[in-house]
């Protein structure tokens, strides 16, 4: 299948791991560079700056952080879909999912141009039970979409506050724990279920 043959996976994929290391590292940075104890040069980097305006920064770095470190676990996520979806037509797998993915992939010619919307709604038909995550999921890809387009429209309240690093990384989390037994991935070459 075409669709196939166009799809390559990147190595090495930056795991779930290698994020909340980041995210970690990065967040212990910004909570020594504002404080007292932490960062020798303190007196000098914040000289003339009153305690209210210091902890604005913080706040606002981490902040960033947070919705930058988001994005790359939403990323992940929608890797996790997308070589799903390769790994089943590869390797033959068969059920429902797999038939309709197929039926994707011969519609659009490309893994990499089948809505991740499309996608998803192929697992939603599957797990109804489960719509209160695939709730959150779209969610999280309109998230994705305001950060990764420039946020110069207003995003619902609903998305905003749902979204920082935390809930990102659990949905994450509830996606494996949920969907993991049916997803499948690909290492050294052999597909297996996610877990």
């Amino acid at each position: 299948m075409n669709a196939i043959d166009s799809f390559r996976i990147a190595r090495p994929l930056h795991s779930i791991n290698d994020i909340k290391n980041y995210y970690d590292s990065c967040l212990n940075a910004i909570d020594n560079y504002h404080s007292r104890t932490g960062n020798k040069d303190f007196t000098s980097c914040f000289l003339g700056w009153k305690d209210k305006d210091i902890v604005a920064q913080s706040l606002k770095l981490k902040r960033e952080l947070s919705s930058e470190c988001s994005l790359m676990v939403v990323a992940n996520i929608e890797s996790l879909f997308r070589i799903d979806s390769y790994a089943r037509i590869e390797f033959r797998f068969k059920g429902k999912i797999h038939d309709n993915v197929k039926k994707l992939l011969l519609r659009k010619k490309s893994i990499g141009r089948v809505n991740i919307d499309d996608l998803i709604d192929v697992w939603k038909q599957e797990f109804l039970h489960e719509a209160q995550l695939f709730r959150d999921l779209n969610l999280a890809f309109m998230f994705r979409n305001w950060f990764a387009h420039g946020r110069y429209w207003h995003l619902s309240d609903s998305v905003e506050k749902h979204f920082d690093f935390t809930s990102v990384y659990l949905l994450r989390q509830s996606i494996v724990d949920v969907l993991g037994s049916t997803l499948v991935t690909i290492d050294n070459g052999s597909a297996h279920h996610l877990k």
